[in-house]
């Protein structure tokens, strides 16, 4: 499973401007950058699509995210603490 986007709204550090990324390599992808840059927020967020238990410190947090798992589309969605999964549009 890869991840190919991922938009947020609600994380500490974002509030206002959201962190939205996308054109992920399909490979490798490595994030850096100066400190309060977003690293640690990126990293919990998507620890927050695996666990919703790890967003309890963001609850206004919005997550949306688009993962490539086969020849599949999953779209996994973070909303106070509650996640839904759609496969290919469809709802699981």
């Amino acid at each position: 499973m890869k991840l190919v986007s991922l938009k947020t709204r609600g994380l500490p550090g974002f509030e206002n401007q959201g962190l939205t990324i996308s054109d992920l390599s399909p490979d490798l992808t490595v994030v850096l950058g100066a400190n309060a840059s977003g690293k640690t927020t990126l990293c919990r967020t998507i620890q927050g699509l695996l666990w919703a238990e790890h967003l309890k410190s963001a609850p206004e947090a919005e997550i949306y995210s688009l993962w490539s798992l086969d020849h599949h589309k999953l779209e996994i969605q973070a909303s106070a603490f509650r996640l839904r999964f759609f496969l290919d549009g469809v709802q699981v």
